[in-house]
Order: C-alpha cells, then sequence, then structure tokens
C-alpha cells in the first residue's frame, strides 16, 4: 500500500485500507525537503507502537518553515549537526504549527503511536504537548552508533533496538489501543459513553488515561482523526466537498467547516489549494526546530 501522502491517488481498496488505520498524514512534508524516505518496524512487538521511521534532508540552501498540522503522534527525532547526532522529543502539536528546517541537515526520527512514548519512558506527554524539548535519556552511545551506520535501515534498525531495550510493561496501553481504534473505524462518531461500556470502565478513568498517555482528552483526539481523514479525503478523492463532510462523519459540510477552521484557520475549500501545504503560503510559529 503506497503511503499516506498529499495529492497521491490511491485505488478505492487503498483509500478504504488507509482510512481503516490512524493516519499520521502530514501533507506537502516530503514537498518542502530535498529527500525524505520512510520505512516500517523490522519487529512485530514494536510495530505496535511505531508508526515508522523516516529520514530526511533539510534545504542545501536555506532555512525553511514547513508545515505541521495535529496529528496525535509524538516523535524523537536524532539530528545530524557539525558531525555528532543531537537528540529531541518533538510533543504532540495542538494546532497549525510550523516546524523550522534548518538549513543543510540531516534528520532521522522516530514516528510514534498515540500513547505509545509511554511504553518506553516514563516523561508525560502532557508537559511536551505543542514544544520541542532535549532527550536527556538518550545516551551519547546511541548517537555514536547512528553516526558510524552505513544506510537507513541499519540507523532504523539501531533506534528499533534502543526501543526494544527500553519496553516497558504497561497493560492500561491496550485499552488506548481500543479506544483509538474504535474512533477511527467509527470516523469519530462512537461517544465516551459507548467506549466506556465497551471497556468497563468509567468515562473518567478512560479521560485520565488518555491524558497520562497522550496528553490529550479523548474529545481533541476524535476531532484530530476526523481532521486527518478530511485532509486525506480532500487530497485523494474526486468527490465534492459535501460528500467528503459525510465520509468524514460530519452531519454537514458547515460542520466540517468549522473544524478545519479551529484547526488550519481556513475553510475546507481552502485545501483544494496544491499551495496550501507549501513553506512559502503561511507564516506559521515554528514549535519544532530540526
Amino acid at each position: 500500500m503506497k503511503a499516506a501522502g498529499y495529492l497521491t491517488k490511491f485505488t478505492d481498496e487503498e483509500m478504504r485500507a488507509n482510512l481503516n488505520n490512524y493516519l499520521t498524514l502530514q501533507p506537502g512534508f516530503d514537498a518542502n525537503l530535498t529527500f525524505y524516505r520512510e520505512c516500517k518496524p523490522s519487529y512485530k512487538n514494536v510495530s505496535k507502537y511505531v508508526a515508522y521511521f523516516y529520514e530526511f534532508n533539510t534545504s542545501e540552501s536555506k532555512n525553511v518553515s514547513i508545515p505541521i498540522i495535529p496529528d496525535g503522534c509524538m516523535d524523537i527525532v536524532f539530528i545530524l549537526s557539525n558531525q555528532e547526532y543531537h537528540s529531541y522529543i518533538a510533543g504532540t502539536a495542538l494546532t497549525f504549527s510550523g516546524l523550522l528546517a534548518i538549513k543543510n541537515r540531516y534528520v532521522i526520527g522516530i514516528r510514534l503511536n498515540p500513547g505509545a512514548f509511554k511504553m518506553f519512558f516514563d516523561i508525560e506527554p502532557i508537559q511536551i504537548l505543542s514544544q520541542q524539548i532535549p532527550f536527556r535519556a538518550c545516551s551519547g552511545d546511541i548517537n555514536e552508533q547512528l553516526y558510524r551506520a552505513k544506510s537507513f535501515r541499519e540507523r532504523a534498525d539501531i533506534l528499533e533496538r534502543y526501543l526494544i531495550a527500553h519496553m516497558k510493561i504497561r497493560e492500561k496501553y491496550e485499552i488506548i489501543q481500543y479506544c483509538i481504534q474504535r474512533m477511527v473505524a467509527s470516523k469519530g462518531l462512537v461517544n465516551i459513553n459507548t467506549l466506556s461500556a465497551e471497556v468497563n470502565y468509567s468515562t473518567r478513568f478512560i479521560n485520565n488515561l488518555f491524558r497520562d498517555y497522550i496528553g490529550l482528552s479523548p474529545k481533541y483526539l476524535d476531532e484530530i482523526i476526523k481532521l486527518q481523514a478530511t485532509v486525506f479525503l480532500i487530497a485523494n478523492s474526486n468527490t465534492s466537498l459535501c460528500e467528503i463532510a459525510f465520509q468524514s462523519g460530519f452531519c454537514d459540510q458547515s460542520h466540517m467547516n468549522r473544524l478545519i477552521r479551529k484547526f488550519l484557520g481556513e475553510p475546507s475549500s481552502t485545501l483544494l489549494n496544491k499551495k496550501f501545504f507549501t513553506a512559502e503560503y503561511h507564516s506559521l510559529n515554528n514549535i519544532y526546530f530540526f
């Protein structure tokens, strides 16, 4: 299956497959870089938590502010600068923001599924929402291994082994996974009372669990899921915006427009412009610095 990208055309089967999985769409991200590539984890027990590993090179000539939309995920990034890697945690973005890609850098990163960061580390996700902090738990040894590695796959394997070595037993993550998949499958129409009955825990317990593992409420993550699905459909289907609103679980196009405006500051029709997610189109607050 093709990776979910902006203005990528899919077959009907591929469209359904993408929409039935948690999307981590960053429209136009690769178009604003000189090189971008992704790969999946090699080990099944890691793929539950890691959406993918990625690498990219920034522009050789200028700094570029790349638009970032909320996707509910956290990243661990390793930035090569002056012949050594520096590691950071990128917290979940809450609003339409910018990533300042500093010129002439190589970056390798781990895109973690919502809530998965807590399966490896004890930092509270709510403490780093919409910000980037140094990853002090990462030793110099891992950075040295990355520097000596010869290929993307080799570097991804190093990071995968690092995650396996730090994996924790947290049984409550299974509840998070179940609730998120139900949100995705229902296009955001399942409410917290239904989730509470299905997992046999109180709504308060579920709210606290989402806060602890993701840093967001179930309602906020539900809106992000709808945002991601809507942007994906606008970019990759030939149907009308009214039909897209229905497919995304909205009662009408006006409802869809309100959510798009909340997160992106523009109506859904603006997303039809191919330049909307280019670095030159916006002046955004940079919350990440790669």
